[in-house]
């Protein structure tokens, strides 16, 4: 298969890549960091005040090219760590539902786009957790919110913000450390995959609210591993859903999920090495899967399916850095058609691009 383009066929002058903030930090890239309203890209990450012991969610809003507009802060007021955080918005929506671990507890957020701004809900907290290590956010078609914690681990959910505690499922009722990735499917159902650090399976749930599913076997992996920054999960237009995850030989893997079927593909691998990973899919459900391979490698990797999952196109040099990219972050979910918005760290070193490239005249998109 391929595709209808070469990006270095592209003339003019191309917007690189920029960088947001120098002394931050992407969470990971097992979480989603980056959200794009059809107007502005909003780029999500923590960072630290006053020597680390306080830490906020600040987040760069950049236009359609990748230009920066403005950077603001969620604006917290305790004096807590952040350990990590996760945003999900509907393609094209003007509401952001951000999660995050804060100190002992976990807590989310409504927020509301109005142009280059975006009002925040006060916070809703869970009871203190002892430490809150992650959270994993999701809001299904009939507006119930699931947010994904562990230490316990469980989907805590609810109707509205304000009873997202209220009740929940139980994946694991006693682990050492879950990595754990949402997608949105029809009928209000949540498909969920996950791991506990000391199991050899990752596990798959189709949860419904007030109805929780049970656990199914996804894949090997190996035993008192982490998989963290290494599975990534999210939807189509169809209702179906697509993972990636490295496997126990240290191989990029890639699987589908049919909602009909409820019933997971073969697994197709995509390169025989891999660090850190993320899956999007832009507004034509053409499915794009980045990665870095370990240093010294200091490139950041894609392949791209123009037929949800059925082929894949080439290995694709997507961006090559000074130093060893990590933290990578795509796009989940895209209004647009063509490209993702895509973030990474360089250290400390918050940075942003565009694949495929594109320009002030000219966009990629035309091309498919």
């Amino acid at each position: 298969m391929s595709l209808a383009f070469k990006p270095e066929q592209i003339f003019g002058q191309l917007v690189p890549p920029v960088s947001i903030d120098a002394y931050a930090a992407l969470s990971d890239s097992h979480y989603r960091s980056v959200i794009f309203d059809g107007t502005y890209y909003r780029v999500f990450y923590k960072h630290a005040l006053f020597g680390g012991n306080y830490m906020d969610v600040f987040y760069a809003t950049l236009d359609q090219f990748g230009i920066i507009k403005r950077i603001d802060r969620i604006g917290f007021t305790e004096n807590l760590i952040v350990y990590c955080h996760d945003v999900y918005s509907y393609p094209g929506s003007t509401e952001i539902f951000l999660g995050y671990s804060h100190g002992s507890f976990i807590r989310g957020r409504t927020g509301t786009i109005s142009g280059d701004t975006i009002s925040w809900s006060a916070p809703t907290s869970s009871a203190d957790r002892g430490t809150a290590r992650t959270s994993v956010v999701m809001k299904t078609i009939d507006g119930y919110y699931w947010l994904e914690e562990f230490w316990p681990h469980q989907s805590d959910k609810g109707s509205t913000l304000a009873n997202l505690f209220s009740s929940y499922c139980s994946e694991f009722t006693t682990s050492y450390e879950v990595t754990a990735q949402y997608a949105r499917l029809p009928d209000t159902y949540i498909l969920l995959i996950c791991s506990d650090y000391d199991d050899t399976q990752i596990s798959w749930y189709r949860h419904k609210q007030n109805a929780c599913g049970g656990q199914n076997n996804f894949a090997a992996k190996t035993g008192n591993y982490h998989l963290k920054g290494k599975l990534g999960l999210t939807e189509d237009g169809d209702g179906n859903a697509h993972a990636i995850y490295e496997d126990t030989s240290g191989y990029l893997q890639y699987k589908k999920y049919t909602y009909s079927t409820n019933s997971w593909s073969a697994a197709t691998q995509l390169d025989d090495d891999v660090e850190k990973c993320s899956i999007g899919i832009d507004a034509n459900s053409v499915i794009f899967v980045f990665w870095t391979r370990p240093s010294p490698d200091n490139s950041i990797y894609c392949k791209i399916s123009l037929d949800k999952g059925g082929s894949w196109s080439a290995k694709l040099t997507v961006f090559t850095e000074a130093s060893h990219p990590d933290c990578i972050s795509a796009e989940h979910r895209s209004p647009r058609a063509g490209s993702l918005g895509l973030a990474w760290s360089l250290g400390n070193e918050i940075r942003f691009g565009i694949y495929p490239p594109i320009d002030g005249t000219f966009h990629i998109e035309k091309n498919w």
